[in-house]
């Protein structure tokens, strides 16, 4: 595991400035604080810091090709690398490591481009062909590790963060104003979009090719390359579905560090604790807790530990609040809306103090429909054969019975987040389940940038949702969502959230879920197999009932989440005022600060919850705070 950057110019005669490029890496040291190395050759410039996992010793990078005419730099972890190297070898490779790494130049000598479709794992690489002058960069599969580029008029710069990329003066800082739109809709930048108009984010499963002066963008894998799996039945379903993630598991686990796993108490990461436990792995379990007790799922994770025999280690979430959040800022790449970050962040920081590897259960709920926008995406369907003004009634009044509370996922909540959904379209209403900010509501929010481009740029976020709906080929409504969430909610929110949370402690997150069999055989099962009686997971409780806690199967679902709406009108009040008012000179450029002003009052009254919208805000100018530092 590793933070990677490089320069290539399409020009042979001009070369990358050295002292730039060391400013890039530098900047990715959290990410790989093991070892730095720094390959120039001609136009080619490539920097790597090094997160030492496997072959500590010998694993340095740039990996090359025997006679040096291939060079890689590579972020993640490739499972199959047993098998692959076994395979290079019996046609005339040589290895000189036994990092994971060093299958890649092979790869591609035996296969060109194509290559990138023998690896299964998790990766952001870049490699040279010093030979055809030739630069590939490719991302993994389901966008588990990040890769961003910037096209210029002579050339590109590439890392593993956007942070990196604007240590090269080349690079403008001017912020795209559509994704600026999307991450106040959606909490995160979906697809390509960065904060930045010439920064650009690499998609799962594609790569890049830079020769003579062109490029080309590829898609070399996607979710929907074959059909679905109607004729297994349900005992073969469970059976197989058991024995590729057990496998998954074991190779998850393989590492020359300690490995550990991140233990909610919830099923996907008890399901992981219990395959590790019967692999017999040394591993140990890590938990975060909060003193809001409706918040605290430590006291699951406890148990689930004690039945399968795994050290358990938690740690309570409190202090000064706002001292956390400070150093958190320091940690966003870019802006990270979902409060999930927060915990993920301090749960990181902790575990690194034990191990360098942790396995974590990210991917569950969008392969197996685990969330609760599933469960209303089904039961809205009905509701949108009523006039658009008359279902918006009805929620509206339904919203304003409960009272404001700020425990999680009160029933207040629960219908405010039905009144967004049912207030649009039904082609749209998964979309705002999820939203932050609505359409109205962004136009106001960002009014002083808007000017006259605003109902173009503002239907941004809407617009990306709609193709990916398109592009995933199904029918169904319910399948076309969740198209989009694994492959744009997943990769630009999940994935990327714990990515920068915990590599900025240099701690390695894998997730089992997400390894290419475990997808390729869950994906295209059938509904039924996945949800049973409106609740997503069959697979999981089929198979795992009996050998985790039943307390685990019979609590109901519980995000990763914190107590922002509490903490906003308590301990983080005064931080959050603080915090807008210092960034009132660049925050007035973006944003309409009475609009956050008239929000914060209402919060803080008690008359609305406006928690994650605040949340929201805070986050990005804390971003734009570390920008300027």
């Amino acid at each position: 595991m590793c933070g990677i950057c490089g320069k290539y110019y399409f020009d042979p005669l001009k070369q990358p400035d050295e002292s730039i490029m060391r400013r890039m890496s530098a900047s990715l040291e959290r990410r790989g604080p093991d070892e730095e190395v720094y390959w120039q050759k001609g136009a080619i410039g490539l920097g790597v810091r090094r997160l030492s996992i496997m072959d500590p010793l010998r694993g340095h990078q740039p990996f090359c090709s025997e006679d040096g005419r291939v060079r890689v730099v590579y972020n993640g972890q490739i499972y199959n690398h047993r098998y692959l190297r076994e395979q290079l070898i019996s046609r005339g490779h040589l290895f000189f490591t036994d990092c994971d790494g060093e299958v890649i130049p092979h790869l591609y000598e035996e296969y060109g481009e194509l290559f990138l479709k023998h690896i299964h794992g998790m990766f952001g690489l870049a490699l040279f062909d010093c030979k055809q002058e030739k630069l590939i960069l490719a991302r993994d599969r389901m966008g588990i590790k990040p890769l961003y580029y910037s096209l210029l008029p002579d050339g590109v710069v590439f890392a593993s963060s956007v942070r990196a990329i604007l240590c090269d003066p080349d690079v403008s800082r001017s912020f795209d104003l559509s994704a600026l739109h999307s991450y106040f809709s959606c909490n995160y930048f979906p697809g390509e979009q960065t904060p930045f108009t010439e920064v650009r984010k690499l998609l799962p499963g594609t790569y890049i090719v830079y020769e003579n002066a062109k490029f080309k963008i590829c898609a070399y894998w996607d979710l929907s390359q074959k059909g679905r799996l109607d004729s297994l039945t349900l005992n073969s379903t469970q059976n197989e579905f058991n024995s590729l993630f057990m496998r998954a598991v074991e190779s998850h686990l393989k590492a020359d560090v300690p490995v550990g796993i991140f233990l909610s108490g919830g099923i996907d990461s008890s399901c992981i604790a219990y395959a590790a436990a019967t692999l017999g792995a040394d591993v140990a379990a890590f938990s975060i807790g909060f003193r809001e007790a409706s918040f605290d799922e430590r006291p699951y994770a406890s148990l689930v530990a004690r039945q399968l025999g795994i050290r358990h280690h938690d740690c309570l979430l409190a202090g000064d609040l706002g001292s956390l959040l400070g150093r958190m800022g320091e940690a966003l790449d870019m802006p990270m809306g979902e409060p999930s970050f927060f915990p993920t962040y301090e749960l990181s920081a902790f575990a690194r103090k034990y191990c360098k590897v942790a396995l974590s259960g990210e991917g569950a709920d969008e392969l197996l429909l685990g969330y609760e926008t599933y469960l209303a995406d089904i039961l809205m369907g009905p509701m949108f054969c009523l006039p658009a003004p008359l279902r918006k009634l009805i929620f509206e009044r339904l919203a304003k019975i409960p009272p404001v509370t700020d425990s999680w996922l009160s029933l207040r909540q629960r219908f405010e987040v039905l009144l967004q959904g049912i207030s649009v379209s039904k082609q749209l209403s998964h979309f705002a389940l999820r939203g932050v900010f609505s359409f109205k509501e962004r136009v106001r929010l960002l009014r002083p940038i808007c000017g006259t481009t605003q109902s173009l740029l503002s239907h941004e976020p809407e617009r990306i949702f709609e193709q990916y709906l398109k592009d995933s080929g199904k029918k169904r409504y319910l399948e076309q969502v969740n198209y989009f969430d694994l492959k744009v909610w997943l990769a630009d929110s999940v994935l990327q959230r714990v990515d920068m949370a915990s590599m900025h402690h240099g701690l390695e997150v894998r997730v089992p879920f997400l390894d290419d069999s475990v997808v390729d055989f869950t994906y295209h099962l059938p509904r039924q197999k996945k949800m049973q009686f409106l609740r997503g997971k069959r697979l999981l409780r089929d198979v795992f009932r009996g050998k985790i806690p039943d307390e685990v199967f019979r609590r109901p679902k519980h995000g990763f989440s914190i107590p922002v709406s509490a903490w906003l009108k308590g301990e983080l009040k005064v931080f959050f005022i603080e915090t807008l008012k210092a960034s009132q000179g660049t925050a007035s450029e973006i944003i309409d600060l009475e609009f956050v002003w008239a929000l914060h009052k209402e919060h803080c009254a008690g008359k609305n919850d406006h928690g994650r919208k605040l949340w929201n805000i805070m986050v990005f100018l804390l971003w734009q705070a570390g920008l300027t530092r």
